[in-house]
């Protein structure tokens, strides 16, 4: 009887994510957040409530917060 790990074999290499791959994805999250949220905020900024404006506009200074923080750990990496 064959079993599935008999039949299936992985690259452990190809499942592991490169370093380069993580701060592209670590960059692309927040910035299209940002880029989502604002343009909502932008084309239908008369629709919106106050109340989800300022949580909207917290989500994007949070976003901001992130890649601030991914850059100076960047530049920390750079100088080691």
């Amino acid at each position: 009887m064959t079993t599935i790990s008999d039949t299936v074999t992985l690259d452990k290499s190809k499942l592991e994510i490169s370093p380069f791959e993580k701060i592209v994805h670590d960059f692309v999250s927040p910035v299209h957040g940002i880029l989502n949220l604002s343009d909502s905020l932008y084309n239908d900024w008369d629709k919106i409530p106050d109340v989800i404006k300022k949580e909207a506009l917290k989500d994007l200074y949070q976003s901001a917060e992130k890649l601030n923080k991914l850059v100076k750990e960047m530049r920390n990496l750079k100088r080691t």
